[in-house]
């Protein structure tokens, strides 16, 4: 019945979506689009711990892509607003354009996620089982030194929440700096490396419930910086997490299951309670310098605010004739970290820092160059529109690209859940670290998953952490009083 039913929504997708081309009609178009998104949620509920990633993609795919047109043209919310599903375009064809990306990519997504399965990926486990006591060692160091971390990272969020309150989020972006020094700040910002890499240890769900309640805490902090996508990334990963260990635990049998029914069902319930909170705290950076905070209709108010992705795919279109010419800005995040940290040093020129026209004009990145275009002195005070992966390959290889960059994103999913499954403690870390990067590519660059995760503070963090439990295990792994109960599997 589940085949059947996901064979329906499939051939549904692609006639309304032949219908609302040949058409020409934006409203069967968005329709298409909706049933292929709900045949990928569909298809997540078979074995859904094992597609626990590609749920969550769909689901932030929906939140940033999707979300206002589906609140403005079904419930009318906000209706006359703007343009056409609340988008910033009356054009029929900018709207058709954005609406067919979206199509394509969400069936490419699938296309790839299940395209990958039939790949022997067998090269990606592990070799050896580590010794059980060396794990103890990862696992202990690496928590101790979350909490060293964690120490200067609430500090550091305490800091850029006063700057919020007193000059503005947006202009907090252009403004904030930490009174802490240079060295302390890198080490706030590994505490995330800390984290994951205590949960690649494979603790207990008993031992693992303060960090990860620390590590959601923070994630709250930062969203009453300003800083909601921390709030809501945590949150993700920490759900996937539980998720993959449910998936592993139903497998052997050997461990009790991070989830069951009466907690999913709590999560189901709790949802509109944190959409409605992150609705507040987008109203509450709006009005940091004073201004009222009024909330109706938090949770329509939720998808329609945070739908505004969307609008990047129209103005790509719009902008591509003012666009620097010759950048392909689906690497972009790759080529800005090698003109940052090797071309210009090489040059004696500084980083490029901040929203300023130099880095608009002459940078990598679409998530500087577009929003310049469509509201320069905007950007200038610090304000931005973000990026997309789907605006950026549309950008740089037209339909064709969207639809093949979108399949390799779904083979992505996939290999990053076999990896978390199977593959050997670092590689489980850096994992962790691009999944949780990666949820947010509908709203980010297509590449920036890769080099957030790579980043010289985040290979250094590793690197100590390793060594560190190294030495550590050569003080203490033959007593028998620390001898671990669980070895990582």
């Amino acid at each position: 019945m589940h085949k059947i039913t996901r064979y329906i929504f499939l051939s549904g997708s692609l006639l309304f979506f032949l219908i609302g081309l040949s058409f020409e009609n934006p409203r069967v178009l968005l329709i298409s689009t909706l049933i292929i998104f709900s045949h990928n949620i569909i298809y997540s509920f078979k074995n859904f711990y094992d597609k626990a990633i590609f749920f969550s993609f769909n689901v932030t795919f929906f939140i940033f892509l999707l979300g206002r047109m589906v609140v403005n043209e079904f419930f009318g919310y906000k209706s006359g607003l703007l343009g056409i599903f609340g988008l910033a375009f009356n054009d029929v064809r900018l709207v058709n354009l954005t609406i067919i990306c979206l199509f394509l990519s969400l069936w490419a997504i699938f296309m790839g996620y299940t395209l990958i399965q039939k790949v022997n990926l067998s090269f990606l486990k592990k070799k050896k089982e580590l010794n059980p006591g060396f794990v103890y060692s990862l696992r202990a160091f690496s928590l101790l030194f979350f909490y060293f971390c964690m120490i200067f990272r609430l500090y550091y969020v305490y800091e850029m929440q006063q700057t919020a309150m007193t000059e503005g989020y947006y202009e907090s972006f252009m403004t904030f700096a930490s009174s802490m020094p240079s060295l302390l700040v890198t080490i706030s910002n590994m505490y995330d490396v800390a984290f994951l890499a205590y949960l690649a240890t494979n603790p207990t769900k008993r031992k693992s419930l303060f960090p990860i309640l620390l590590y959601i805490g923070e994630g709250l902090f930062a969203a009453l910086a300003g800083r909601r996508s921390i709030f809501m990334l945590n949150l993700l990963i920490v759900f996937i997490y539980y998720c993959v260990r449910t998936a592993r635990a139903t497998k052997r049998q050997d461990e009790k299951k991070w989830l069951d029914k009466s907690e999913l069902s709590f999560g189901v319930i709790a949802l509109p309670v944190l959409m409605g909170f992150l609705t507040f705290i987008g109203k509450l950076r709006s009005s940091f310098k004073g201004s009222n905070v009024s909330l109706n209709n938090p949770i329509l108010e939720f998808f329609y605010s945070q739908g505004i992705s969307a609008n990047l795919i129209g103005y790509t279109k719009v902008y591509e004739d003012l666009l620097p010419k010759g950048i392909l800005y689906t690497f972009g995040p790759i080529m800005e970290f090698v003109n940052n940290k090797i071309i210009r040093p090489l040059n004696g020129l500084p980083e490029y820092f901040g929203q300023n026209i130099e880095r608009a004009v002459n940078g990598h990145l679409f998530s500087h160059a577009l929003p310049y275009l469509i509201m320069p002195s905007a950007y200038l005070m610090g304000h931005g529109y973000g990026s997309s992966y789907i605006a950026e390959m549309f950008h740089d290889f037209s339909f064709l690209g969207v639809f093949i960059g979108s399949i390799v994103y779904g083979a992505i999913i996939y290999v990053f859940y076999y990896m978390l499954q199977n593959s050997n403690y670092i590689i489980v870390i850096f994992t962790l670290m691009m999944t949780r990067s990666i949820l947010f590519a509908p709203r980010g660059a297509a590449l920036s998953f890769i080099v957030s995760a790579f980043s010289m503070s985040k290979i250094a963090a590793v690197i100590f952490i390793v060594v560190g439990s190294t030495i550590l295990y050569s003080i203490i792994g033959q007593k028998s009083f620390f001898r671990p109960r669980l070895t990582l599997r």
